[in-house]
């Protein structure tokens, strides 16, 4: 399957250290960074292990060509985690640069799937239970609806396993315009599904999985803003930082 998606594995670490280098802030802008770290929302989201939850966040920056300094924040996430036990990171980082195609959610949801399903967790499970060959041939043709149902039905298999899962997507304005644009809402639909799936009410006493989503923008979302909830949005220019003391906080 991950075949069918042409996904390189490698792919992934080299856009992560590509981002740390090309998005690292300037002095100011990296004090700016580590004061939103310190916010008791932004915490509450990554080490909330309890509850899964979502996080849109509007940086304090013009729109920029690629990346922001909240591209930085995703790769040091994305580093900080990589490697820890019951932790999986699914990445995206929609502005880089030089790609082999102009970044969409079908390309997005290419490179999630091949992440979640080169997890070992994600994979013991797979291969007990394979997708049905019509989806295989249809996931080869890169079909975005039957992409993004795919990626739902990993999630809910994985749903009773003691993990956390880090869904970052940044620089979400790239995919937001022109023939993209349904899909990428489609996308985001479905990610806040699943992550009001698994919370409150609606979450199993069987469900252990914890999914935190977070999507961001250096500016300011075109129309991702209406998929969150006000509180699960965070607009940097609020202020109400902290004290912006120290370095950035996981």
């Amino acid at each position: 399957m991950i075949s069918h998606l042409d996904y390189d594995r490698s792919a992934t670490a080299t856009d992560v250290e590509r981002c740390l280098v090309l998005a690292k802030p300037a002095q100011k802008s990296m004090r700016q960074l580590v004061m939103f770290t310190q916010r008791s929302d932004y915490q509450n989201w990554l080490k909330n292990e309890s509850e899964s939850s979502a996080l849109l966040v509007h940086g304090r920056s013009k729109p920029t060509a690629h990346v922001s300094p909240l591209s930085y924040l995703c790769a040091r996430i994305a580093q900080e985690y990589v490697d820890k036990d019951r932790i999986i990171v699914l990445s995206y980082f929609c502005g880089l640069p030089s790609r082999d195609q102009q970044a969409n959610a079908t390309d997005l949801l290419c490179r999630i799937i091949g992440q979640l399903l080169s997890h070992k967790e994600m994979s013991a499970i797979y291969s007990k239970d394979p997708l049905e060959r019509d989806l295989e041939r249809r996931i080869k043709k890169k079909d975005f609806r039957v992409l993004l149902k795919v990626f739902a039905m990993l999630i809910w298999r994985l749903r009773s396993c003691n993990l956390v899962i880090f869904c970052l997507i940044d620089s979400i304005t790239k995919i937001e315009t022109g023939n993209q644009r349904k899909n990428t809402e489609s996308l985001l639909k479905e990610l806040n599904k699943i992550v009001r799936g698994l919370q409150g009410r609606k979450r199993k006493k069987s469900d252990r999985l914890v999914f935190k989503l977070l999507v961001n923008d250096g500016a300011r979302s075109f129309n991702a803003h209406t998929f969150f909830r006000s509180w699960d949005t965070i607009n940097m220019t609020d202020g109400a930082f902290g004290t912006g003391m120290g370095g950035l906080r996981f």
